[in-house]
């Protein structure tokens, strides 16, 4: 599937990452998904080399979650590196996934029961919560702003998809004809995880 155009995912975390991967790859597309963060490594090394990000990964369609955070101080945050992904990929598609901000917030205090905002007090040398949710905060608006516009003069290259108010649909018709998505995989797939995980408790 070299010939296929590549699809990234340029929102933060915590906004609909692993469902839309799952969406991808259950349609039949090779697709990544942090790889415990060795996507934002691959393109930061390319960064400081000047080498082509990804180019060890030329088969995979869908990338998304492209951060690590429990190796690198500061956090390698690779998905604000969409100009450089967009001058290396031009026929790529990119994806801003949004969700409300105060939720956004919230689901990341609660991320792998509190570990990943442990990462963010090493990382800004505070445990004041109200500093780390409002650094969060700051960081969710100039990052959605500077995607926006970035690609303001490039028609057809972004899609901005909210999560609790868009559907799988709006995807599969961003990457159609080139990309066809069953939308039988569409779903909230943390909460299925979680459920699933549950389960296997009670039946233990």
């Amino acid at each position: 599937m070299s010939d296929t155009p590549k699809v990234f995912l340029v929102g933060l975390n915590k906004t609909a990452t692993r469902s839309i991967f799952v969406l991808f790859k259950r349609s039949g597309y090779p697709a990544l998904h942090y790889e415990g963060g060795r996507l934002a490594e691959d393109i930061h090394a390319a960064k400081l080399s000047g080498e082509k990000p990804l180019a060890q990964y030329e088969d995979i369609v869908f990338f998304g979650d492209m951060e690590s955070i429990a190796k690198e101080s500061p956090p390698i945050e690779a998905y604000r590196d969409y100009e450089l992904l967009d001058q290396q990929y031009p026929d790529a598609k990119f994806i801003l996934n949004y969700r409300d901000v105060n939720g956004w917030i919230m689901s990341r205090l609660n991320h792998r029961k509190g570990k990943y905002y442990r990462q963010y007090i090493r990382h800004y040398g505070t445990a004041d919560i109200a500093e780390i949710c409002t650094r969060w905060r700051d960081k969710w608006y100039e990052h959605n702003a500077a995607v926006r516009s970035y690609f303001a003069d490039k028609p057809g290259k972004l899609l901005e998809f909210e999560l609790g108010v868009d559907s799988g649909e709006k995807i599969a018709e961003f990457v159609a004809p080139e990309i066809e998505l069953n939308l039988k995989y569409w779903g909230n797939e943390t909460k299925r995880i979680a459920k699933a995980k549950a389960n296997r408790k009670r039946n233990a």
